[in-house]
């Protein structure tokens, strides 16, 4: 149904005038409970955030076999950080943004947060603080740590143009991106910032197949106009 990514894109080209920032659901307002401070994401610094969710998780479980598939999965990387990606600097098209929207399936225009059921259009002043505001707390990866997850797509968004299109179904979050990295060398940058952010992450809208590598996350998602993860 094409007209959900059409819808989608309308509303955000209006957020500017409006100050409401669409955003999709499958479901209804039971993902969303107490929103929280911005000023809390207006102290947090995103890149030094996946920083140290890479840290968190480049680490095995003290044997062979666990350091084997560690090692596996940052490849081409070592244990420490890459570092963070250059701004993408080349603009997608917008055919190649308009062929991902017609990709969309129906869906609700959202959000509300909790109490105001009766909106479907989140207050934010920008398309990552969405999950802040609504007090999107569906999944325990994020409990008590929106803000952090408001930075990280602060930093995409500045970087990568990533707007936060969808929330759900359950703990899935999928992005619009409109300037990528284009070199292979920045490409697995952001390929390594994906993998510290998500437990899996595919590309396009469709979760079919998931990524679980530096290196698979960078040939099967990076190019990708829509970036969707996974958390448990």
């Amino acid at each position: 149904m094409r007209e959900t990514g059409q819808i989608w894109l309308q509303l955000s080209d209006l957020a500017t005038q409006t100050g409401l920032q669409p955003v999709l659901s499958t479901r209804g307002a039971e993902e969303f409970m107490d929103p929280c401070d911005i000023a809390e994401v207006d102290r947090l610094d995103g890149g030094a955030i996946v920083a140290q969710l890479w840290e968190e998780k480049a680490v095995d479980d003290g044997d062979e076999e666990s350091a084997a598939w560690v090692d596996d999965w940052v490849e081409p990387f070592d244990r420490d950080f890459p570092g963070l990606a250059a701004p993408g600097d080349k603009p997608r098209t917008t055919a190649e943004l308009t062929a991902a929207l017609d990709t969309l399936p129906p869906a609700y225009v959202y959000l509300a947060p909790a109490g105001r059921p009766a909106d479907y259009l989140a207050p934010a002043g920008r398309p990552a603080d969405v999950v802040a505001v609504a007090g999107w707390e569906t999944t325990d990866a994020w409990d008590n740590w929106l803000p952090a997850l408001a930075a990280v797509l602060r930093s995409w968004e500045v970087r990568f143009g990533a707007r936060l299109l969808q929330l759900g179904p359950g703990a899935e979050l999928r992005l619009l991106v409109s300037r990528p990295p284009r070199s292979g060398s920045q490409i697995l940058l952001a390929a390594a910032e994906l993998w510290a952010f998500g437990n899996r992450a595919w590309g396009g809208y469709e979760h079919r197949t998931e990524a679980e590598s530096v290196m698979d996350i960078a040939y099967t998602v990076v190019r990708q106009p829509i970036w969707g993860f996974w958390w448990d």
